[in-house]
């Protein structure tokens, strides 16, 4: 199921989609080193009038260790299905456009290539998974993200 009609991602525009608690699960992959796991929230909240702001809180897991991570970013919303990431001091992240329910975009940082692909679920659930390749970097970053009621 899709969850795309018209203008709408399960009868919202993606930032009323959005908006709110997200309890996230994500499995990091490392193709280089040891695995990772990271759990906690995250919560979209207005920041504008067409704008979101993104924390995301919780704890990464390591082999050895396990410490709290918080990463922030803003989410520009200029229409019902795009949207324009920016990072916390304001440097351009990526962009997506949410058709049939997925989107998928790149982000260079020489000499790494990130590429995201997002799969809109259902009205509580959502999916991203980054593939991290290049020379310093190589890794699967999968994160289920669940509205949180």
């Amino acid at each position: 199921m899709s969850g795309t009609a018209g203008n709408t991602l399960f009868g919202s525009t993606l930032r009323a989609y959005l908006t709110g608690e997200w309890r996230i699960e994500r499995v990091i992959t490392d193709l280089k080193g040891p695995d990772g796991a990271f759990a906690g929230f995250a919560r979209f909240e207005a920041g504008g009038a067409d704008a979101l702001d993104y924390v995301e809180e919780g704890t990464l897991s390591l082999p050895d260790t396990a410490m709290k991570a918080t990463r922030r970013y803003r989410w520009l919303t200029p229409a019902a299905l795009t949207a324009e990431i920016y990072f916390d001091d304001g440097r351009f992240f990526h962009s997506i456009r949410v058709q049939a329910g997925q989107a998928q975009t790149r982000h260079f940082c020489a000499p790494d290539t990130y590429s995201v692909a997002y799969a809109f679920t259902g009205k509580d659930r959502w999916t991203q998974q980054w593939r991290v390749s290049g020379p310093r970097k190589d890794y699967i970053s999968d994160t289920v993200f669940c509205r949180v009621a």
